[in-house]
């Protein structure tokens, strides 16, 4: 059987927890738009399939079986992470067996995930002050400003999980990196157009930017 646990980031689903034969799939990205696990998400209600081999009509689009020559899969249950009125992500199990899931396994699974949306939301509230008091410190103690901007950089990082950041300050017309997360910070100093560059748009329009996928042409002129 397959269990993930999937926490939504901007327009994609993230892999963030599996059964121990599936950790090869621990950080593997799917659409929200184009997914069962993202459709389960988007009608904040738990879907449940029987039997995978008649998937109801409306949810053919969105869920295909896989072709990787393990054992098939039967049935499926996916839950939203509820906090309040807000999905943060999804419960996903497929078993082995037809009908594996009954109505009283549902409604604990579907408790099970709403307290760990809760417990995530936690994690993330006290890391986000955590991340502001350090930040606090920093801004009190520090009187230049790489060892600021490299603080902000990496508490950035650690709240989203990410591995690669840059900051850049305005100067002029133009954004200038003046820190950066390569192992050779080859582009430090580099300048960019405000008009020529995602993030001189994001400094425009006064508001976050997110690209889920830098890949898709939409986003090649920009």
């Amino acid at each position: 059987d397959i269990v993930r646990l999937l926490l939504r980031e901007g327009e994609q689903l993230r892999v963030r927890a599996a059964d121990r034969n599936h950790h090869a799939e621990l950080d593997s990205v799917m659409s929200i738009d184009g997914s069962l696990n993202g459709f389960c998400m988007q009608q904040l209600q738990a879907i449940t399939i029987p039997n995978l081999d008649e998937i109801p009509i409306p949810l053919q689009p969105f869920y295909s079986l896989p072709k990787n020559g393990g054992q098939a899969m039967r049935s499926l249950i996916a839950l939203p992470l509820l906090n309040g009125k807000e999905a943060v992500g999804v419960l996903s199990l497929e078993s082995t067996h037809l009908d594996a899931f009954d109505p009283q396994q549902e409604e604990m699974l579907q408790f099970f995930a709403n307290h760990t949306a809760l417990a995530i939301n936690l994690v993330y509230t006290r890391l986000e002050a955590a991340a502001m008091s350090q930040i606090s410190r920093d801004l009190a103690s520090q009187t230049d400003i790489s060892p600021i901007l490299r603080s902000v950089q990496e508490h950035a990082l650690a709240l989203i999980g990410g591995h690669f950041g840059q900051v850049l300050l305005l100067e002029g017309p133009d954004l200038v990196v003046h820190y950066t997360t390569n192992a050779l910070p080859r582009d430090q100093g580099l300048r960019f157009g405000l008009n020529r560059c995602i993030t001189g748009l994001a400094v425009q329009e006064r508001c976050p930017i997110i690209v889920p996928d830098v890949t898709r042409t939409e986003y090649w002129r920009v």
